[in-house]
């Protein structure tokens, strides 16, 4: 019989079992194909699929640049590999934060979802709604969020969700399973840790670990409310852009110390958009709607944005009276009294929570309660302003551009990659939008042709050099230097003063002609 050297039987062995330890490391640590159901390994401990939601309140896309924000130019220019990114995608009206927060977590439009807007009146319950508000009693008949769906089919012992501060998700009753209540003092730094020290890290089993997470960070929107968006940029701003591509490349940075990324899909998204106003374009709302008229005719009226919703029992006769008054207004051509939001919003104007009267002024333009430079948002959310961004990045997804898409889809992406299947929301046509209902192929269709835009108007507004020129209209310009903030001031007034200049001239002309 013939025997084989031990030394060669032992060399076997060994190649046998580095073999099948390769084998068993490529497939418990290693992307091979994205299973939502399938338990992953980062090393040394288990985890199910983790998706990874970062809202950025009130980001514009146009915001980010090579300069300015070089890891999310990364990642909207498609260096880092399975991410998917859409140009922009349309919130729903009113582009305002909580509707649209909302709006993502449920997959309907606000009219629908029951928070129809920041602020509001429901007059069953004859309570007032604003921004934290969690009495339980208005929050009862909102449409129910994606964790509260998720943890009941999958049962809560198997799926788990977390939310740090996203709008809805400290309500008695309606918080997911693990959840932080909102601090506006918490920093980015701060909140990028938070996640994963509240979350992931820790000796847990698979199952005690969320595999939702939902963050909110209200820095942008804060800040743009109280200074606009400025362009050029100023100091403050830009250390904020700063600041927030900070925060999101050390989540991604997390994810790769812990050698999580293979099983952990993040998307990167805003509500909205901002628009700067500057102050010779706001009417007060005393000038729109004096005192004897409100005592008359008005149970309640709320800024909305730029906007002002106005609940009253005699809708026909405060429509004409607030039209006759903006008649009357030097800009009051430029905001617009209605009755009717649903042709082109979809906003039904009927139930127990929505206004009966809306003046909707054009963007840049405002309603609010002191005449100063402001940045805001709540426009018409098709316009260029209010768009908001959206990229997703991880092994559930391809790399590519998509099509633009409204908010509503978001809810069903995520409910997808926690391996769940629902009903597609049925959304509007909009040209260019993809909707949920829209894709046989997938949620995200890939990118047919660049979209049509006013480069011309995106650079005034956001300044030159944006990763969005650069991508979808070959803009080789680099990012503006930035100035000083009483520079920058002082430019916002000069040009505030020549529009206004030239709308006085135009008016003029336009009367001689008559």
């Amino acid at each position: 019989m013939f025997l084989l050297p031990l030394s060669l039987v032992l060399s076997i062995l060994l190649v046998v079992i580095l073999t099948g330890l390769r084998d068993s490391y490529n497939n418990r640590y290693k992307p091979h194909g994205f299973d939502p159901s399938a338990k992953y390994s980062n090393g040394t401990h288990e985890f199910y699929p983790i998706t990874l939601v970062l809202s950025l309140d009130g980001f514009h896309p146009s915001l980010i640049s090579k300069e300015a924000t070089p890891f999310l130019h990364e990642l909207y220019t498609l260096q880092q590999p399975n991410t998917s990114v859409a140009p922009f995608i349309v919130p729903s009206f009113p582009s305002q934060t909580f509707p649209n927060h909302w709006s993502i977590v449920t997959g309907k439009y606000p009219s629908e979802n029951g928070i129809v807007a920041n602020w509001f009146w429901d007059h069953s319950l004859e309570k007032q709604f604003g921004p934290g508000n969690i009495d339980p009693e208005l929050w009862e008949t909102a449409s129910e969020p994606i964790w509260s769906t998720l943890e009941n089919a999958f049962f809560a012992d198997t799926f788990k969700s977390a939310a740090h501060m996203w709008p809805g998700c400290e309500v008695q009753g309606r918080t997911p399973h693990f959840f932080t209540a909102f601090n506006d003092s918490e920093t980015l730094e701060e909140k990028s840790e938070s996640i994963f020290r509240n979350y992931v890290d820790g000796k847990r089993d698979a199952s005690e670990r969320p595999q939702l997470i939902l963050a909110y960070a209200p820095q942008p929107d804060a800040y743009g409310h109280e200074y606009g968006y400025p362009a050029p940029h100023t100091p403050s701003f830009r250390e904020l852009l700063n600041k927030i591509d900070s925060y999101a490349s050390r989540v991604f940075a997390a994810l790769d110390q812990r050698h999580m990324r293979h099983f952990t899909n993040v998307v990167i998204l805003s509500d909205h958009g901002m628009a700067t106003v500057p102050s010779h374009n706001v009417l007060l709302e005393k000038e729109i709607l004096p005192d004897d008229l409100r005592t008359q005719h008005v149970s309640h009226s709320y800024l909305e944005g730029p906007a002002l919703a106005i609940y009253t029992p005699n809708a026909s006769h405060v429509e004409r009276q607030l039209i006759k008054r903006l008649e009357r207004l030097k800009i009051g051509k430029n905001f617009h009294v209605t009755r009717n939001l649903q042709q082109e919003f979809g906003y039904k104007l009927s139930g127990e929570r929505t206004a009966d009267i809306w003046v909707l002024p054009d963007v840049h333009y405002a309603v609010a309660h002191q005449r100063r430079l402001l940045g805001t948002h709540g426009y018409n959310n098709s316009s260029p302003e209010m768009r908001a961004l959206f990229i997703a990045n991880g092994p559930a997804f391809t790399e590519g551009y998509v099509e633009p898409f409204e908010n509503v889809a978001i809810h069903g992406l995520l409910l997808e990659l926690a391996g769940w299947k629902s009903e597609p929301h049925v959304g509007r046509p909009s040209h260019k939008i993809a909707t949920a209902d829209t894709k046989p192929q997938g949620l995200l269709v890939p990118l047919r042709s660049p979209p049509q835009d006013d480069l011309a108007l995106l650079s005034r507004i956001f300044g030159n050099g944006s990763s969005y020129n650069a991508v979808f209209h070959n803009e080789t310009t680099k990012l503006d230097a930035v100035v000083p903030e009483k520079q920058q001031q002082d430019f916002s007034s000069l040009l505030g003063e020549i529009v206004g200049e030239l709308q006085a001239e135009l008016a003029e002309w336009g009367s001689n002609d008559k």
